[in-house]
């Protein structure tokens, strides 16, 4: 994967809006609290290329999750409500990065622009879609 081309390098998206997040965050099991908690805060997110072959995906928010991952190498991740799942990291291209989880089953797709990021949460289990839209900030 070459650098020149990535379009994230050295940038932070910061949440504008969602649609549907409310209804996915439901069918994924999480209680009306951690929802509201969630759908309150505004996530800054940063991909980072450690340089060893790992990365880095930052999301800054009212508690921050830093994923660090080998693409396409199952690890365990916390989640906001404190469960821990199998998540797997896998570039469908430079600047598109797939993120599927285990328990519940969701997968969630990041294409990142010159000045935006979107975000597509997709339950596996209902087929509950919810799309997220960032701004590049400084």
């Amino acid at each position: 994967m070459s650098s020149s081309s990535r379009v994230w390098t050295n940038k932070r998206y910061k949440l504008e809006r969602s649609e549907n997040f409310d209804e996915f965050l439901t069918a994924c099991g999480l209680n009306f609290l951690i929802r509201k908690l969630i759908l309150a805060s505004t996530p800054i997110v940063e991909l980072v290329d450690c340089g060893d072959g790992t990365f880095l995906l930052k999301q800054e928010s009212l508690k921050s999750n830093n994923m660090k991952f080998t693409p396409g190498v199952e690890f365990i991740d916390e989640k906001p409500n404190g469960a821990k799942v199998y998540t797997t990291m896998t570039f469908e291209s430079e600047n598109v990065l797939i993120h599927t989880q285990k328990n519940p089953p969701a997968m969630f797709r990041r294409e990142f622009k010159e000045d935006e990021m979107t975000l597509v949460c997709t339950d596996l289990t209902g087929g509950v879609v919810a799309k997220r839209w960032f701004k590049a900030v400084n």
